[in-house]
């Protein structure tokens, strides 16, 4: 089960959808609906918006991957709506959440799948807590239409 802190696109017929996220398709796509409220100075929202996973018991993991969309461009030629800096934090109860990992990212991640090394964990719940959002794509036109989307989010134990 995926679920946020802000709204995400349902689209049931089409290729995107929070059960996208974990589903193994880079074709099909998460995403949350544009997020007007981000400063775009700065690409921060007000507040992080976060992603949460839960995986349905404790598993056992050490290695995050986060594929980019990559069916069309930033204003740059980059990967559009990858988050910039974010935070990976677990939990067993989907309550109290420990921080794993905080990722800042400088630049675009030119349509590359990021692997992220954790230490070992064994935790039900995955949250994204993502304090800056990646630049728009360019096919939405300039009103805000900021947003965080994945291809695919993968959890695997590399030991």
């Amino acid at each position: 089960a995926v679920t946020s802190s802000f709204d995400l696109i349902e689209y049931e017929d089409g290729r995107w959808s929070a059960a996208y996220l974990t589903d193994g398709d880079v074709n099909m796509r998460f995403s949350t609906k544009p997020i007007t409220t981000v400063d775009p100075e700065t690409m921060m929202p007000p507040e992080p918006v976060t992603i949460d996973l839960d995986l349905g018991a404790a598993k056992g993991f050490d290695t995050l991957c986060l594929i980019p969309r990559v069916d069309t461009f930033d204003a740059e030629g980059g990967v559009p709506n990858f988050p910039f800096d974010f935070e990976v934090l677990v939990s067993n109860d989907g309550t109290e959440f420990t921080s794993v990992l905080s990722v800042e990212t400088e630049e675009n991640v030119d349509s590359m799948m990021q692997i992220f090394a954790l230490e070992q964990q064994n935790a039900q719940f995955l949250r994204l807590k993502v304090s800056q959002i990646g630049t728009m794509a360019a096919d939405e036109g300039t009103q805000n239409p900021y947003r965080i989307q994945f291809a695919e989010l993968l959890l695997f134990d590399a030991e």
